[in-house]
């Protein structure tokens, strides 16, 4: 999940809102920071597993 997150460009949202404002598929600020806290866990659980 982080590779491909990473690849499509997430993790770096700001919640501006800008990309909600122009995004085609009309995806909420809500999903968003909802996927960027998804992103955040799956980061830290893969760096748990490496140790």
């Amino acid at each position: 999940m982080v590779k491909s997150m990473d690849e499509a460009g997430f993790g770096n949202c700001t919640v501006t809102g800008a990309c909600e404002a122009v995004c085609p598929k009309e995806i909420s600020l809500d999903f968003i920071s909802r996927l960027n806290r998804d992103y955040a866990a799956a980061v830290v659980k893969s760096a748990w597993k490496g140790k």
